[in-house]
């Protein structure tokens, strides 16, 4: 097989092990046989019959061994051969690449912690950029002059109809009413560098407390880019997990008393 397809399934492989993992080593792992079939069931994803029984005088994972299974079997259904079958570590074209595929990944059953901290990570900077997004669109729709705004006028609160205001799907158009501006400018806002600029332009405000560092902001998402896009392996440990939660937590404070003090939006 070739060596680009030959890494990508066994990166595939690895994920699927620290998703059994996580999984059955905690959240599942307390389940009897039964209420693992009909978690299973919930997921879409059929109970293969037999995989709750221990093969004899052998210590297994049980919850693991029954979601394994019935991976295995819904994928090799769908797709016509098993994941394994695709990127078996015999077969590989060059020996160097035996487990570059696991480690880019940073996945796999022999760092299935790092797996699930890296991944909680990336979901972390994505529920920072939500907060981002959700404070631009309310900005743009009670204070759409920017940060020329009377300082001596009332303070606003933001309504939840703002945040929660579902769009109106017009083909492959998102329109929105409040503001309508919004269906435009989302998209833009969306990336990191391009919502930066609206804030600081538009509003005078920056995302990044006074204190905390922008460039060590820009290295994180260079690991969660890593991450995301499977460029390469990325080693957190939970200490610096917690890092990134105390900094996107003073940049969310920071970012409301910037909307208050400036612009009299409660967010």
């Amino acid at each position: 097989m070739p060596a680009i397809l030959w890494t990508g399934f066994r990166q595939f492989e690895a994920i699927r092990e620290s998703v059994v993992w996580a999984l059955s080593g905690n959240a599942l792992a307390d389940l009897s046989p039964e209420s693992v079939g009909e978690w299973l069931q919930t997921q879409g994803v059929p109970k293969v019959e037999g995989s709750d029984q221990d093969p004899p005088h052998v210590h297994v994972n049980l919850p693991g061994l029954m979601i394994s299974t019935a991976m295995i079997s819904s994928f090799s259904s769908l797709f016509g051969y098993p994941l394994e079958a695709l990127a078996r570590r015999t077969d590989s074209p060059d020996e160097r690449l035996t487990e570059y595929a696991v480690a880019r990944s940073g996945a796999g059953w022999q760092n299935p912690a790092n797996f699930v901290i890296t991944s909680a990570f990336v979901r972390l900077l994505g529920a920072s950029e939500q907060f981002e997004m959700d404070v631009l669109k309310s900005l743009l729709y009670y204070r759409p002059s920017g940060k020329a705004i009377d300082t001596n006028s009332e303070p606003i609160m933001v309504e939840a109809d703002v945040l929660l205001e579902q769009p109106e799907v017009d083909g492959e158009k998102r329109i929105f009413h409040k503001l309508p501006i919004w269906t435009w400018i989302r998209k833009q806002a969306e990336n990191n560098i391009e919502r930066d600029k609206i804030f600081s332009n538009v509003f005078g405000i920056k995302t990044v407390a006074a204190k905390c560092s922008a460039k060590k902001k820009a290295e994180w998402y260079e690991k969660r880019n890593a991450i995301a896009h499977g460029r390469s392996g990325v080693e957190m440990a939970l200490s610096e997990y917690i890092e990134v939660e105390v900094f996107l937590a003073k940049s969310l404070l920071h970012v409301a008393i910037e909307c208050a003090e400036k612009l009299g939006v409660l967010i």
